[in-house]
């Protein structure tokens, strides 16, 4: 008897839902690591909490932004473009952050979570 192929839909649905699951992860963690990051920083309570906020609130404020551009052009067009930007953003912050210093935090923001906004 033939051994059916898996559905290639359902490779998909994997894919986004060990993505989502590590990206959120990461993103709802900050409670955990915001003792350390007091203690790394020597910032006060309220300005490491102010910095997360901002941080949140830019980032569903963008995507107001971003979902329009994929319905209007679609994701195979906003998503590239996306990634092109973050780079030309990131290489020239690298020198003065530290090299280090920003590759965590990128690691920890995850910005290449585009299934968040594919439906």
């Amino acid at each position: 008897m033939a051994r059916k192929k898996l559905f290639y839909g359902w490779k998909i649905v994997g894919v986004s839902f060990v993505t989502l699951s590590v990206s959120m992860g990461i993103w709802y963690s900050f409670s955990v690591f915001f003792i350390a990051m007091l203690k790394e920083f020597g910032w006060s309570r309220a300005a490491t909490a102010g910095v997360f906020s901002l941080f949140t609130m830019v980032h569903y404020g963008a995507g107001f932004v971003t979902g329009s551009l994929l319905d209007r052009f679609g994701a195979r067009r906003v998503i590239p473009l996306g990634s092109v930007l973050v780079v030309s953003i990131v290489i020239p912050i690298l020198p003065i952050l530290g090299v280090q210093t920003h590759i965590r935090s990128v690691r920890g923001s995850n910005p290449c979570t585009a299934t968040n906004y594919i439906q």
